[in-house]
């Protein structure tokens, strides 16, 4: 299977009050431009990226970690029985093993089973029978998602030149003819879109083992952990363990923001292994903190997909250590807020040259809508 080593990005520049990140925004600094370079030629062809030193603690990614395998080491009786069941109306709650199928023309259920919290205050979360110390360690990584998903925001609009009169720009300067409180929109303009979070979802997952594929079976026709999907929102961070929770991850550029069903490529032979970057130190056992990234078809409809979702699927590869072992996820969808409008964005439309004259539009791809009717109508396909 042929196979794509995802580019890692260090994130560090945006985690600074400096450039764009200061308020309100300023020029951006030559560091944050390199990123926001890297960011944008990803997003551009697969739409995967490993981003490093994202803010989060290792210390609190570790409890999330432990906390969610206790959480799935809770008997099944307790799992089905106490835990709140998952459900499409609020989104949170516990879901049991192969009770959901994103994609939809596949026959069996995904092979996980997963747990649900939202943001709050705006939700409520029901912890009851989680185990000790698990709802404080959600609310801490919420906290600590918040502020990375809002300044990865940030560092999108500059990614696609949003505080610039034409489209696809990346220079090192801000253009002089177009207003401070213009450019400040344009940097700002998803930032806008987070600020009560109320649409935003925190996943814990669990890959029990499984038995192993025949000889003959493909990903195809045989079993999947999680069925060809593209997310709903901006975008993912999925937050892994260890570099071994790569095994099985495949992805595939598509050519819009919608995958699944007879779009989603599950008998197709161009999907990707996706292998990790390599360590800076590859003799150190310790784990860097950071997430995989990902763009979501939310983000597409507003780019009219200058950036395209990117369709991905876990599958159960011929490989003893993969199969037999658990495998831990935790994926952070940072979708709209609910009342928010997702409409093309009249950047994506035209190109605009240094004079200001438009020398070429773009046909509009994507209805508008609302954050709460995209992520309803797409919760309504899942269960």
């Amino acid at each position: 299977m042929p196979s794509v080593q995802v580019p890692s990005v260090d994130f560090s520049p945006f985690l600074t009050n400096e450039g764009v990140m200061a308020t309100p925004p300023a020029a951006p600094t030559p560091m944050q431009l390199a990123v926001a370079k890297q960011i944008h030629e990803t997003c551009c062809q697969h739409g995967f990226l490993h981003a490093t030193n994202i803010g989060l603690s290792p210390d609190l990614v570790q409890a999330a970690f432990q906390g969610s395998k206790e959480l799935f080491d809770l008997p099944l009786d307790h799992k089905e029985c106490v835990l709140k069941r998952l459900n499409n109306v609020d989104n949170t709650g516990y879901s049991p093993y192969a009770s959901e199928r994103l994609n939809r023309a596949r026959n069996s259920g995904d092979m996980k089973e997963s747990y649900n919290f939202r943001f709050g205050p705006w939700n409520k979360n029901d912890f009851t029978g989680c185990p000790d110390g698990f709802q404080d360690m959600a609310e801490k990584l919420q906290v600590a998602v918040k502020d990375l998903a809002r300044r990865y925001s940030i560092a999108c609009a500059l990614a696609l030149g949003m505080h610039k009169p034409y489209v696809g720009g990346h220079d090192d300067v801000m253009d002089e003819e177009k207003t401070a409180a213009e450019q400040q929109e344009g940097l700002l303009y998803f930032h806008n879109t987070l600020d009560r979070m109320d649409s935003c979802t925190i996943c814990m997952l669990h890959y029990p083992p499984v038995d192993p594929p025949s000889p003959s079976s493909d990903a195809s026709l045989g079993a999947v952990r999680i069925g060809e999907h593209t997310d709903f929102g901006a975008y993912t961070f999925l937050l892994l363990k260890d570099e071994s929770a790569y095994k099985g991850l495949q992805i595939k550029p598509v050519l819009g923001g919608e995958i699944g069903g007879i779009h989603g490529g599950e008998t197709s032979n161009d999907w990707l292994d996706v292998t990790p970057p390599p360590r800076d130190d590859p003799s150190s056992d310790s784990v860097v903190v950071g997430a995989i990234v990902n763009t979501g078809a939310l983000m597409a409809r507003w780019t009219n997909d200058r950036w395209r979702a990117t369709a991905h699927r876990v599958i159960v590869p011929n490989d003893e250590e993969v199969y037999t072992r658990h495998r831990y996820t935790i994926a952070c969808f940072i979708d709209p807020d609910a009342a928010s409008v997702v409409d093309v964005h009249p950047h994506f439309l035209q190109e605009v040259n240094e004079e200001g004259d438009v020398v070429r539009t773009f046909p509009k791809k994507y209805s508008k809508t609302t954050g709460m009717e995209y992520l309803l109508e797409k919760l309504r396909q899942k269960y």
